[in-house]
């Protein structure tokens, strides 16, 4: 199999290896993807989950860290009450 832009760009012969790692690369990735996160298009919705989200209570923040020993969120909040609350983990395991 050859990719199209070596006949193009005959120069890039001298690259193909890393190219087609690449290549390779990307295809792994996107059938990762693919199976175990539905798609390039659901994985990308990720910022609907982690980072900062408001709920009816407030605002909910996550993050995936697994190896993490501490976290800090540096920051100035606008709330005095805020700056008095401390950052805790909550468990949460999906087992499906």
């Amino acid at each position: 199999m050859s990719l199209k832009i070596f006949e193009i760009d005959g120069t890039l012969r001298g690259c193909e290896g890393q190219i087609w790692d690449r290549v390779n690369g990307y295809r792994w990735w996107k059938n990762e993807l693919a199976e175990k996160e539905g798609g390039f298009e659901k994985f990308a919705e990720g910022y609907k989950i982690f980072g900062f989200n408001k709920t009816e209570g407030g605002y909910i923040y996550r993050e995936w860290l697994p190896n993490a020993k501490q976290v800090f969120l540096i920051g100035e909040p606008r709330a005095e009450r805020i700056k008095s609350l401390p950052l805790f983990c909550s468990l949460v395991l999906d087992l499906q």
